[in-house]
C-alpha cells in the first residue's frame, strides 16, 4: 500500500489529485491534502524546533531580566488563546454535530490545538527569559497563514456556509486572524527601561559589528571629560555576580 492510498481511505476524498497541473481553472488542493499536510506542516516544524527556542531562551535568560507586559504581548496572547478556542469548537462541531466524522476531521483541530498551545508556552518562556523574538516561533505563523489560504478560498469559493454554517464562520474568523498574528510577530517585545542600559544588547548585527552603538559615548567624550553618568551600566552578563558564579561552576570542580 502506498502512502497516498493510505491517505485515501484516512479521508472522504483523494488524498492528491493527478491533474492538479493540468487544471485549467484556478488549482486547488483537495480537502484531504487540505486537512493533513496542510494542517500538519506548521506544527510540525514548530515541534521540531521547539528544543532549539528553549535552549535559545535559556541562554538570553542569563544576560536579561524579564520583559515587562505590553500591549503587544497581551494582544498576541489573547489572539493565540482565541485561536486555540476556535480549533477546540472545531473539534467539538466534529465530534458531536457532523455524522460520519472521519479520524481526520478529529485529528486536523488536535494538531491546531497543540500548535496554539506551544505558542502561548513560548510567549510566555520568552517573557520570562527576556527574550524580545524568536525567529523560529514568526516562521511557525508564517507556515500556518501559507497553508491556510487554500481551505480559506475553498470555504468562500464553494459557498460551504450552505453545508456547515458554524464551520464556515469560524474558519472565517481563524484565518485572518493568523495572518494578523502573523504581523505582530514582526515585532520585537520591548524591555523595560533603564537609565544607562547598554544599547549594545538591543543593536543588530551591523550595528554590533562596527560599535556604532558605543558613538554616542565617544561624541559625549569629544565635547567633555566623561563622568560616571555617562557611562553603560554593566549588562547582566558581565557582572561579577555573573561571571564569578560561571567561573566557581567549571573552575571548582575541574580543581577536585
Amino acid at each position: 500500500t502506498n502512502p497516498p492510498q493510505v491517505m485515501d481511505s484516512f479521508c472522504a476524498d483523494a488524498f492528491w489529485e493527478g491533474n492538479f497541473s493540468q487544471s485549467e481553472s484556478i488549482p486547488h488542493f483537495t480537502t484531504c491534502f487540505q486537512h493533513t499536510l496542510l494542517s500538519y506542516l506548521p506544527t510540525g516544524f514548530l515541534v521540531v524546533f521547539f528544543p532549539i527556542l528553549l535552549v535559545q531562551a535559556r541562554r538570553i535568560s542569563r544576560r536579561f531580566d524579564p520583559l515587562p507586559v505590553t500591549a503587544i504581548f497581551v494582544t498576541r496572547l489573547i489572539l493565540n488563546i482565541y485561536l486555540f478556542l476556535n480549533a477546540t469548537a472545531v473539534l467539538v462541531i466534529n465530534i458531536f454535530f457532523i455524522d460520519g466524522t472521519l479520524t481526520v476531521d478529529f485529528i486536523y483541530p488536535c494538531v491546531w490545538m497543540l500548535f496554539f498551545l506551544l505558542h502561548l508556552f513560548i510567549d510566555w518562556n520568552r517573557s520570562r527569559c527576556g527574550q524580545i523574538s524568536a525567529g523560529i516561533q514568526h516562521l511557525s505563523f508564517v507556515l500556518l497563514a501559507i497553508c491556510g489560504l487554500p481551505e480559506f478560498g475553498y470555504h468562500i469559493e464553494n459557498n460551504t456556509f450552505e453545508a456547515s454554517l458554524p464551520k464556515f464562520a469560524l474558519y472565517m474568523g481563524f484565518w485572518p486572524i493568523v495572518v494578523l498574528q502573523t504581523a505582530l510577530y514582526c515585532w520585537a517585545d520591548k524591555r523595560s527601561p533603564k537609565a544607562h542600559k547598554s544599547a549594545e544588547l538591543d543593536s543588530s548585527f551591523l550595528n554590533r559589528l562596527t560599535i556604532w552603538w558605543f558613538t554616542s559615548v565617544q561624541i559625549t567624550g569629544s565635547k567633555k571629560d566623561l563622568e560616571m553618568e555617562d557611562l553603560f551600566d554593566l549588562n547582566n552578563g558581565s557582572t561579577c555576580d555573573h561571571l564569578g558564579a560561571l567561573f566557581e561552576k567549571y573552575w571548582i570542580p575541574g580543581m577536585r
